[in-house]
């Protein structure tokens, strides 16, 4: 879900948050800062006066260097004698365990961002309802209700989204036109789609040259179960059944078998890529390359592109998402989190209000090249987008805020995602058994994720309200 600042990264993979976010946690491991004024951890108890930061972002990177910079000034203009412990680099499909860990010797974070184990810290307790926060700024009406969606459950919102978007499909009208296609004719169902993605690529037997359509989103090919949850829900399909949070497997059910027969058969039978992967796993995007003929992208990618391949934006359109039943598409919206148990949280409030005043919130994705989770950032003449018509005209525009994001409220979705949907999406292709059968395995699978994820809440924990 994100670019790493200096170079671009496959176009899908540009703003794939599980790749980045894997691959910032990995340098060298997580990287502890101190705000100038201050080191040190700070002790539990009420008089600890040190504010515990995690982020999912490099310290290094532009929205980070925001926080750094003038937020923190700013809010330890304010409280002074405080400082401000940052840890940078996190993976957040592992931040549940992490607060295991930190709450065993009281280091748990008060401010996180966050997007995965929603479901995980909400059941546990430790996620503030935020609403009132935009209440008291007066800005609760400039946020996209998707954005707002994403983030809330039961009736109460649980993080603030910094930035958000949906994913369409970004076609290379050359290579289009190349394998006699109409780039102004571009699909708007399942079976239009699989033709053209076919159609476009190239390959003597097993060997291919270039792809029609770059079906695996990363290196990890269960980043592919996103675009599985996509048309699961464009076919009427629900990826949970019943509760948000412990519902059972929705993968079952007719609509996301035969969701999940298409999906497969892109490879399958209509050959868009190679079961292997793309013809140029190290290539940094392959769209921008002229490798491969359509990618389902984010509009966080395009500037990334422009730059890695000078002239290449003149040779993308984007296409409306495809739709069976309904407009369906894959929304991502990041959001910091304030820990309900913090016994600074007022103070960790005024952190995140400080962070939202519009001129830190703007600069927050102004460099990363984000869209903003607030219109009224978006439209403004001095942001990024109003340099690039791809993005602030047209389908990226217009679908904004059509998305939803995968399920990840759900307990123990970070395992689900790593293990169920990673052994699906590679048997699917391989053909190893017939798809209902799969289907089923993988619904069993999450089931007894859930069940053992539940059972290991602490006490039981049946609701964080």
């Amino acid at each position: 879900m994100l670019p790493d600042g200096a170079a671009v990264q496959r176009a899908d993979k540009g703003l794939d948050r599980r790749t980045f976010l894997r691959a910032g946690a990995s340098v060298a491991g997580a990287a502890i800062l101190t705000a100038a004024c201050g080191g040190g951890s700070g002790a539990s108890g009420p008089a600890r006066k040190t504010i515990r930061i995690w982020d999912a972002y490099p310290k290094d990177y532009p929205s980070a260097k925001v926080m750094q910079g003038q937020v923190w000034s700013a809010f330890l203009a304010k409280h002074p004698g405080f400082k401000l412990e940052y840890t940078a680099g996190l993976d957040p499909t592992q931040i549940a365990s992490r607060f295991a860990n930190a709450s065993l010797v009281n280091q748990e974070p008060d401010i996180f961002y966050n997007y995965a184990s929603k479901g995980d810290l909400w059941l546990a307790g430790y996620l503030q309802p935020v609403e009132s926060i935009l209440s008291d700024l007066g800005i609760d009406d400039d946020f996209y209700p998707g954005a707002l969606r994403i983030w809330s459950i039961e009736g109460h919102l649980y993080g603030i989204p910094t930035w958000y978007g949906t994913k369409c499909y970004a076609y290379r009208t050359d290579l289009l036109k190349k394998a006699g296609l109409n780039p102004d004719n571009l699909p708007a169902g399942w079976s239009d789609f699989a033709q053209m993605a076919g159609a476009c690529a190239i390959r003597k037997g097993n060997h291919f040259t270039q792809d029609g359509y770059l079906y695996y989103a990363t290196d990890d090919k269960a980043a592919s179960s996103e675009r599985l949850v996509t048309h699961i829900r464009q076919n009427g399909g629900t990826e949970f059944i019943g509760n948000q949070v412990t519902g059972k497997s929705g993968l079952r059910e007719p609509a996301a078998i035969e969701a999940f027969t298409w999906f497969m058969d892109l490879i399958r039978e209509h050959h868009c890529q190679s079961p292997d992967g793309p013809v140029a796993p190290n290539e940094p995007s392959e769209l921008g390359k002229g490798l491969d003929a359509i990618e389902y992208m984010g509009p966080w990618t395009v500037p990334a592109l422009g730059a890695a391949y000078p002239g290449c934006l003149d040779k993308i359109t984007i296409g409306n998402n495809l739709t069976a039943q309904s407009l369906v598409s894959l929304g991502n919206a990041g959001a910091w989190s304030l820990n309900k148990k913090s016994d600074l949280l007022p103070e960790a409030t005024d952190l995140m209000k400080i962070l939202l005043k519009d001129k830190n919130y703007a600069a927050y994705n102004q460099d990363a090249k984000y869209p903003s989770a607030r219109k009224s950032i978006n439209a403004r003449p001095d942001f990024w987008m109003a340099q690039y018509p791809l993005v602030n005209k047209g389908p990226y525009a217009e679908n904004l805020d059509s998305g939803s994001d995968v399920d990840n409220w759900h307990l123990g979705y970070s395992q689900i995602y790593s293990q169920a949907y990673a052994t699906l999406i590679e048997k699917g292709v391989n053909r190893v058994g017939n798809d209902k059968d799969l289907m089923n395995q993988a619904a069993d699978a999450i089931d007894a994720i859930t069940k053992q994820s539940l059972s290991a809440l602490p006490g039981g924990a049946a609701s964080g309200g």
